[in-house]
């Protein structure tokens, strides 16, 4: 099998690390997280943006505009491209097919819950589509010792509540060009 990033072969006893299908050398994978976020995420997202920017459907501004923060959350939470699940520890690439941005409280429970940072961290795609109720509980166990018990029990709390939310087509613009900023920001301190 050969490198994504440099193509040369990786031999057995390499270290390696594995993007999506393939492998990456351990000693590449810096340059190949940067060169590919280059060139596929935040482009494609914000290509993506200006492809719905002028229609008028909800969902599909939604969409967009929660690739956009599903980036942000990954890359916030990322140390040099590397995210860890907050549930089950698994180390992934930050723009990995596997490294999705999780609720710990449920979106489809509240509209407040969508967006909420303090509700999302990187979670694996096993943990996030799969997980069981040990997934569950180390998320909050990790949630808590990352934002403290106040912040989780409020999330708690508001999902009791069944706080609603109504946003229109417009408050998901403004999300989505909040986040784009604020990937920009970080590209800029890289």
């Amino acid at each position: 099998m050969n490198c994504k990033h440099c193509k040369k072969q990786i031999k057995k006893d390499d270290p390696k690390m594995r993007v999506g299908l393939s492998y990456v050398h351990d000693y590449c994978l810096k340059d190949f997280i940067a060169k590919t976020l280059k060139k596929t995420k935040l482009k494609k997202v914000k290509t993506d943006w200006n492809k719905i920017e002028y229609e008028n459907i909800k969902s599909g501004v939604k969409k967009t505009t929660w690739n956009t923060f599903s980036v942000y959350i990954r890359l916030k939470y990322s140390r040099d491209g590397i995210c860890t699940c907050i549930s089950c520890g698994k180390k992934m690439t930050a723009i990995s097919i596997n490294c999705h941005a999780g609720h710990f409280i449920p979106k489809s429970n509240s509209e407040y819950f969508y967006f909420n940072e303090d509700n999302i961290r990187p979670q694996c795609a096993k943990c996030n589509c799969h997980g069981s109720q040990d997934t569950g509980a180390n998320f909050e166990r990790n949630l808590r010792c990352e934002i403290g018990d106040e912040k989780v029990d409020l999330l708690i709390l508001k999902s009791k509540q069944k706080e609603t939310l109504q946003r229109t087509t417009n408050d998901y613009k403004k999300i989505g060009k909040k986040y784009r900023l604020k990937i920009k920001e970080m590209k800029q301190l890289n």
